[in-house]
């Protein structure tokens, strides 16, 4: 993973292994405060990590995820230019 995304994941409080999609939407809703946008949420970091990343880097990502979030790093609409 590039430098940048490794930094803000080192500090996160938990290892995100074990969420399923349905539980990482939840969790983003509760950071969010708002459930009614937590999908799309969701789909735009995820967007923003993946067009971040090359293909092989997405990959090794989604082989350590839950099956249920791959669909969260395919048909990326987020263009690396917009980073």
């Amino acid at each position: 993973m590039p430098d940048e995304l490794a930094r803000i994941l080192e500090d996160a409080d938990h290892d995100g292994a074990g969420y399923d999609r349905g539980a990482f939407v939840d969790r983003v809703g509760e950071h969010l405060r708002d459930t009614d946008v937590a999908e799309q949420f969701a789909e735009a970091v995820t967007d923003a990590v993946a067009a971040a990343l090359t293909e092989c880097e997405v990959r090794d990502v989604k082989s350590q995820l839950d099956d249920e979030l791959h669909p969260l790093f395919e048909d990326v609409t987020v263009h690396p230019d917009q980073l």
